[in-house]
């Protein structure tokens, strides 16, 4: 099995998804700091309904 790096290398060795990963950029690192953010806010846990 191939490890997640060498796909994500092979696939961006063509121009045309190497384009369209670097558009979705911006989307992939606000993605990320949001899931930083969820997981530093304290959890909050519902009260159990009857």
């Amino acid at each position: 099995m191939k490890a997640l790096k060498d796909i994500k290398r092979e696939l961006l060795a063509d121009p045309a998804t190497q384009a369209a990963y670097q558009d979705l950029a911006v989307e992939f690192d606000m993605a990320r700091k949001l899931i930083a953010a969820r997981k530093k806010a304290p959890q909050r846990i519902k009260p159990a309904r009857p």
